[in-house]
């Protein structure tokens, strides 16, 4: 099974790092990359991703208000640069079916990925 991601960072060059780096993974589809909230929202509608992978501080707008716009859409997961328990009950709340911290190796974030797209809570 292929898990087709989008990935939502305030910042393009991690966003392209991260579709670089993912496109090692054949399992792994990265079908678009996004800054803003409003941007990751149209373009979860138009993609259908799996799994959204969200940052919780966006260009414009937050994680936490996408996942809201998002959860009856598709599963979402918070990447955080924090702890992941600073925002983990705030990324439940808002309907996350994850919470994951920058300090994760690729090859668990690929995991935690495969997970969340099977249903299973990540973190």
């Amino acid at each position: 099974m292929t898990v087709r991601v989008l990935i939502v960072d305030p910042q393009p060059f991690f966003c392209e790092s991260l579709v670089a780096a993912l496109g090692e993974y054949p399992d792994i589809e990265v079908v678009g990359w996004a800054t803003d909230e409003l941007q990751a929202d149209r373009l979860t509608t138009q993609l259908s991703p799996d799994v959204v992978l969200t940052e919780v501080d966006l260009a414009v707008g937050t994680g936490l208000s996408l996942v809201r716009r998002i959860a009856d859409q598709t599963r979402a997961v918070i990447l955080t640069r924090g702890h992941e328990g600073d925002v983990l009950l705030d990324a439940v709340g808002a309907g996350a079916i994850g919470c994951l911290s920058h300090d994760l190796e690729l090859e668990g974030l690929t995991t935690h990925l495969a997970h969340v797209a099977e249903g299973a809570f990540a973190i």
